[in-house]
């Protein structure tokens, strides 16, 4: 089978602007879950092509640490991790050019779906699919909202699933297109390996029933009433169970650690929702951040309000607006899974990467839409301008991307970025405490440590008792024995059960014996 040449123009477009704009991210070191789920887990060590090797891969499930290997944990990812590592090791440059050219696959495979989805709806749009679903996928692939789920290792596992949840859309997109049935196999297969990659690709089926909900029914306003009423029946059911005394579901033991209630997560999440949309908006490399702060407060129940509206206005404008309203239906219901209900972190940026696929997409409609009018009206002549402007902003965000990817370098310049963003928070001046002390810069670690421990932080005793030994660890280094017994005493009076804290006790005693 011969490729069209624009497509061929197309993909090689889109994979010039990923490698130029992510140029700067494969020197990146590890961070944060990076060392849980890679560097620290034995089961993704491949030394060779095994059945064995590869069953530890797909069983590679971190067990709090002990990595017992006990189920099946994301295995399409992790076994990914494992050729890498298996080529490279703990080298990181190979584990983003990976990452690097899975995002471009995932941009182009977003063009060739968009391409789909404008034959569907009306003569302009099938007319310039080409040119809408190229920048559609091209401001999509370079905006700097997705740096942290690229740039990231680890959220390789957000990537993959959102590259095949596009893929399945186009094979299914096909198979409704031309009947034939293996294509409607090769979307099911595409639904599989997206949840096999991580959790939320369990959307995929909903991501569908959308599409054909949107692009392929006579739509009717009493469609939009039978969702809400069904929405409603599965909210209520979820409130029961949720609300039930005794906590059948063992759902609340996931809080236990978290520093908000699961009420409070959920109306939170409506605020930092619409901060997600403001960053597509208003894309700065300066706006986004490993940490960010969101406070609850007795008005966060508005925010949700503010969703539940938008919801409506998307769904009652599906027949007028179609683009716009599957754009914002997919983003809200992608977010699903990991901004309601779940005892997660509030916010990371990389929970993005799948939701906001299709924001482009009204985008560029609007804007080749406004070129066309400018052409057929001769208005200052703009559609002259059309390469230079569409130029301008693809370099505007690609400098975006690569400006925020200098940031992913390493811990101290991620932290320092987090600190400005999260100022009342302790981790960021805790994780740049440990950086500057494992880089022979004690006396600043120590002054970061000091200054960590007057800040919030979720399990305060416990990080308070690790940071307070590790300043012991420091002092136990300068032979200053009784500032150890000190700070090491002071961690085991926050957590008794610090074995760290009590065996520097132990040594620096000893030591001082010693020393008489």
């Amino acid at each position: 089978m011969t490729i069209p040449k624009n497509i061929l123009c197309a993909a090689g477009l889109l994979f010039i602007l990923v490698m130029v704009v992510y140029t700067n991210n494969i020197s990146g070191s590890w961070h944060l879950d990076d060392h849980t789920s890679i560097v620290n887990n034995p089961k993704i060590r491949m030394e060779s092509v095994s059945y064995g090797a590869i069953w530890d891969a797909t069983h590679a499930s971190l067990d709090r640490g002990w990595y017992k290997g006990l189920h099946i944990y994301r295995p399409i990812s992790m076994l990914s991790f494992a050729v890498n590592w298996l080529i490279a090791g703990k080298k990181t440059t190979i584990y983003h050019l990976t990452n690097n050219m899975i995002h471009f696959l995932t941009a182009f495979f977003l063009f060739l779906t968009i391409s789909k989805l404008c034959r569907r709806k009306g003569y302009f749009l099938y007319k310039n699919r080409y040119s809408i679903s190229l920048f559609a996928a091209a401001l999509w692939a370079v905006h700097p909202v997705n740096t942290q789920a690229v740039s990231y290792i680890v959220q390789r596992m957000a990537v993959l699933a959102a590259m095949f949840t596009v893929l399945g859309i186009y094979f299914y997109l096909k198979f409704r297109n031309e009947g034939k049935w293996w294509f409607l196999g090769a979307s099911a297969v595409c639904g599989l390996l997206a949840f096999g990659s991580k959790e939320n690709g369990i959307m995929f089926l909903a991501s569908i029933g959308f599409v054909e909900t949107i692009f392929y029914r006579d739509f009717e306003m009493k469609t939009v009433w039978l969702g809400i009423g069904g929405v409603l029946v599965l909210v209520g059911t979820a409130f029961i169970f949720l609300t039930m005394p005794g906590d059948p579901l063992g759902y609340m033991e996931g809080y236990e650690g978290r520093p908000f209630t699961m009420w409070q997560r959920f109306f939170t999440q409506g605020k930092i929702l619409f901060f997600y949309l403001s960053q597509y908006i208003y894309p700065l490399a300066s706006r986004f951040s490993i940490m960010h702060e969101f406070e609850y407060s007795t008005l966060m129940p508005l925010w949700s309000v503010g969703i539940a509206a938008v919801l409506l206005l998307a769904a009652s404008g599906i027949k007028r607006t179609p683009i716009l309203s599957f754009a914002v239906l997919f983003y809200f219901l992608n977010h699903v899974i990991e901004s309601s209900i779940l005892p997660l972190e509030l916010a990371f940026e990389h929970r993005n990467y799948l939701p906001g696929m299709f924001l482009m997409f009204p985008v560029a409609v609007g804007i080749v839409r406004l070129i066309d009018h400018a052409k057929t009206r001769e208005f200052y002549r703009l559609d002259k301008y059309y390469a230079f402007w569409v130029t301008v902003l693809l370099i505007f965000l690609g400098l975006q991307t690569y400006t925020r990817n200098k940031v992913w370098e390493n811990d101290r310049t991620l932290w320092e970025n987090a600190a400005i963003h999260a100022p009342s928070q302790a981790r960021p001046l805790r994780t740049l405490a440990l950086w500057y002390s494992m880089n022979g810069q004690e006396d600043k670690a120590l002054d970061l440590y000091v200054k960590s421990l007057s800040l919030k932080d979720p399990r305060k005793e416990y990080t308070q008792a690790v940071v307070l030994t590790n300043m012991a660890t420091i002092f136990y280094k300068r032979a200053e024995y009784d500032n150890v017994i000190k700070l090491a005493s002071a961690a085991l009076r926050l957590h008794p059960a610090y074995r760290n804290a009590r065996v520097l006790v132990d040594s620096a005693i000893k030591k001082k014996v010693a020393d008489g």
